[in-house]
């Protein structure tokens, strides 16, 4: 996992646009004794939550400017983080401002869906979709039988700042790194298995059935 300390320092040319301020888009509050803190990033992970975890009406606040938003789902003692955000240069600054809920929450979690092209491995790999798990080294063994992430392979993101942070305090936390080629159109029903299985054994209640959603392609002629 990889995170700047700061935030770099840039030497703007005249068409360079700084980067954005990030705030939240209300004032807010971390939830008390918060059991988990779940972070989904990446479009198919987000694309799971929309469909399978949240609604709209869970929404507690967001990040302006960082494709970031956060979710309460107060029957699990459950904040879930949903990010788009695809600009490192602001990763340091969305983790600082979920910092309440990185620090409070007694679990963490995070499930980052990755295109399956920057999977590095030695040996040729069939699969067209597979999970790999990163554990900071305070955590105990978590109820799951998902591989360890292999060198050279390296996480950045939201996610890896979240549980950097989590590490650096010395407190439990495990992200999920599911590489997938089926990024584009999207999870079908066999792609999304592997993230409810998931959620299931961290005692994380989700919606049973996914169903396909066909996405029609603007672009093509038939």
């Amino acid at each position: 996992m990889e995170e700047c300390a700061q935030p770099p320092l840039w030497d703007y040319d005249e068409d360079d646009q700084p980067p954005p301020q990030l705030n939240w888009e209300r004032k807010v509050v971390a939830t008390d004794k918060l059991k988990t803190f779940l972070i989904m990033e990446g479009a198919s992970a987000v694309e799971f939550a929309d469909r399978c975890l949240v609604n709209k009406k869970n929404v507690i606040n967001r990040i302006v400017n960082a494709n970031t938003t956060l979710y309460e789902i107060k029957e699990q003692s459950l904040v879930v983080c949903t990010s788009l955000c695809d600009d490192d240069t602001i990763t340091s600054d969305v983790t600082d401002l979920l910092l309440p809920w990185i620090e409070s929450a007694t679990s963490v979690f995070a499930i980052k869906s990755v295109p399956f092209v920057y999977y590095k491995s030695t040996e040729d790999i069939e699969d067209t979709f597979l999970m790999r798990a990163l554990h900071t080294e305070d955590s105990t063994k978590t109820p799951t039988d998902v591989p360890i992430l292999e060198q050279p392979n390296i996480l950045s993101g939201v996610s890896a700042g979240v549980i950097n942070r989590r590490d650096y305090k010395n407190l439990p936390a495990s992200i999920y790194a599911y590489y997938l080629q089926s990024n584009i159109l999207g999870l079908d029903s066999l792609t999304a298995r592997p993230i409810q299985d998931l959620l299931k054994k961290l005692n994380i209640h989700c919606t049973s059935e996914f169903t396909t959603k066909l996405k029609s392609l603007s672009n093509l002629y038939v």
